[in-house]
């Protein structure tokens, strides 16, 4: 049985309840920066926003076990988190070898936030030898207002 701290990151099998009359999604990054100017929080705005038109919240992670730890922290501090993006192999080699305190996963869908202090994960001492900045070009293509367009 699930714990009150664990957090679901499969999909729900029931689909979500339609939006509010009203409600409406934020496209464009001049959009979203002009909700950033709202108040220095910007993530809390973003949560409140969507609570109020009842949407749920899904934070984007593509990236590590440090920003799945912050995102988890994000997860828990909001009322209408909805579920998790969680990349594969954050418990393995090479992510694993430079950080302690994976959040571990249970193989049923579910991340148990850790007690560790902080977001829950430290950045071992010898993580830049074992993985080193290695520079590479990214083309993205932007549209005017400086959102990402599919390629």
């Amino acid at each position: 049985e699930p714990h009150a701290r664990d957090f679901k990151i499969a999909r729900p099998k029931t689909p979500p309840p339609p939006r509010p009359r009203g409600s409406a999604v934020v496209h464009g990054a001049a959009a979203w920066r002009e909700l950033a100017e709202v108040q220095e929080g910007a993530t809390a705005t973003f949560a409140a926003l969507a609570e109020a038109r009842h949407v749920g919240v899904v934070p984007h992670n593509p990236l590590s076990p440090v920003s799945t730890a912050a995102c988890l922290q994000i997860a828990a501090s909001i009322p209408n988190f909805a579920l998790q993006e969680l990349p594969l192999g954050e418990d393995v080699p090479p992510k694993s070898d430079i950080v302690d305190g994976v959040h571990p996963h249970d193989g049923e869908g579910y991340i148990r936030l850790t007690d560790r202090p902080g977001i829950g994960v430290t950045i071992k001492p010898d993580a830049a030898e074992k993985a080193p900045y290695l520079y590479r070009e990214i083309d993205t293509r932007l549209g005017r207002d400086g959102a990402v367009v599919d390629q």
